[in-house]
């Protein structure tokens, strides 16, 4: 069940989202910080019965053990400003050369390999909502990267996915990320159609499935802010790419791109 109101206020809509009994309202900081606690002590409660173990080595008691955490490796420049990738200078690789994208510039925190992947896949196949703390931890580092945004802007999963899943792992990633500090503000970009899933698919295939499926829901919003969009893993862009043109569109002063990771 799905409940979405709107009206007009300092911060732009929520939506209230029940699922399996548990409410949260995303779009306000203090009301999901309220929330996610309530989950997590549920959530601790089940580690007393079923112990957790850690995506990177298998041990006991931790979802991931402060040595696979410090082990996982992380991209540092040079790097493309465009797309995130390794390179051997801080210039705009050939990839980018050939295929432009709309973003101001990207950071990718790390790779997509163990266990980064086993805590992506936990997060959102598995409903372990714990994993968006250890993510956002691992993405920290690259934010300092990047100019300070006005708001973080998660992308968005279309609703009827979103509501199967009971989240959007991004904005789960994106709340943790922030803290107090920054405003995350889902709202003010909506996926207007559902896209076949990504994987398998060539660059090409991929900037076509996804080109014109995104929308600002209320362009005077986000009209002259410095916007970071924030995503869990990114392979050729083609997302980031048409969530950047959509908050283009709507006048938005730059819009940068921070990933967990880089497939």
């Amino acid at each position: 069940m799905e409940v979405c109101h709107y009206e007009e206020r300092s911060l732009p809509d929520y939506r209230l989202c029940i699922h399996r009994g548990f409410a949260t309202i995303q779009y306000a900081n203090l009301d999901y910080y309220k929330a996610e606690a309530m989950h997590n002590l549920w959530e601790r409660a089940l580690d007393l019965v079923f112990p957790p173990r850690c995506a990177g080595c298998g041990a006991r008691g931790s979802l991931l053990c402060p040595a696979c955490m410090a082990a996982i490796p992380s991209i540092q420049p040079p790097t493309c400003p465009q797309c995130g990738r390794r390179t051997t200078r801080s210039d705009i690789c050939p990839v980018c050369r050939a295929y432009p994208n709309a973003l101001d510039g990207m950071v990718a925190a790390t790779e997509f390999g163990k266990p980064v992947r086993e805590c992506i896949h936990a997060l959102k196949y598995e409903g372990q909502r714990r994993y968006a703390d250890i993510l956002a931890e691992m993405a920290r580092p690259a934010l300092t990267r990047l100019p300070t945004p006005e708001a973080i802007v998660p992308v968005p999963l279309f609703s009827r996915r979103e509501m199967g899943r009971g989240f959007n792992q991004s904005v789960l990633i994106a709340h943790h990320l922030a803290g107090r500090a920054l405003l995350v503000v889902p709202g003010w970009l909506a996926r207007t159609r559902d896209t076949p899933p990504q994987v398998g698919q060539n660059r090409e295939a991929r900037h076509a499935n996804v080109a014109g499926a995104f929308s600002c829901p209320d362009p005077a919003a986000v009209r002259g802010q410095r916007i970071l969009l924030l995503d869990d893993v990114a392979t050729t862009g083609a997302t980031l790419d048409a969530c950047a043109r959509a908050l283009r569109a709507a006048g938005v002063a730059s819009v940068h791109a921070l990933v967990v990771a880089k497939a």
